[in-house]
């Protein structure tokens, strides 16, 4: 599973590179700590990987032309700065006071991510214009794992698994790179093979796979 600081170096052979080329420096171990006690979460190893890269994850870097790279999580996604996350996973703790009727539904073990419209054990390390939200999963469903990452819509759901963990997401994003499955144009990942926008990387792999690629 490709780390923040290998997805770095592939995105550099691909002709990508942080804006001026510098990346923002990472996030201190005491604030990473300070995090940990305020939100009550142990953070995931991925988690800290990801903020002791980058206060500003793949946030400043360009495409080979020149233009704003797209987002390396979702396409319509945009990375949380360090500086973000604490009031992104903050304004989730006050919808849950405001909006107590919303709550949680019967945990089932079939369940992958808890049948919440918020809670606690969910990281934020993404989002959209529209309010959708990506977390990496602290306290999953009895059928989830540790650490997976889902992308969650404005309205508290619907939930959508993206991976098992941040270094198998990325894991796609390279292997779509490196299979000439996507090109970026205009801050967008499009499809090489449709031309459309991409909205996750698996269904592009999903796709290569079936196509026999």
């Amino acid at each position: 599973m490709i780390s923040p600081h290998q997805l770095d170096a592939k995105l550099r052979l691909h002709g990508f590179s942080p804006r001026g080329g510098v990346v923002a420096p990472g996030v201190p171990s005491e604030a990473l700590e300070e995090l940990e006690h305020v939100t009550g979460v142990e953070l995931p190893p991925a988690f800290r990987e990801l903020y002791s890269y980058s206060c500003r994850p793949f946030l400043d870097w360009v495409d080979p032309h020149g233009d704003d790279m797209p987002a390396p999580i979702e396409c319509f996604e945009t990375p949380l700065a360090w500086d973000e996350v604490l009031p992104e996973w903050q304004l989730a703790r006050e919808l849950e006071r405001d909006m107590p009727e919303l709550g949680c539904g019967d945990l089932q073990p079939g369940h992958v991510v808890r049948p919440c419209f918020y809670w606690s054990g969910w990281l934020p390390i993404a989002r959209d214009a529209t309010g959708c939200v990506t977390y990496i999963d602290t306290d999953p469903g009895p059928a989830g794992v540790v650490g997976q990452i889902f992308m969650q819509g404005p309205s508290g759901g619907p939930v959508d698994v993206l991976a098992a963990n941040l270094g198998e997401y990325f894991d796609r994003l390279v292997y779509c790179l490196d299979a000439g499955l996507i090109v970026a144009k205009n801050g967008e990942w499009l499809s090489s093979t449709t031309g459309e926008l991409v909205h996750q990387f698996k269904a592009e792999v999903d796709r290569a796979a079936a196509l026999g690629a």
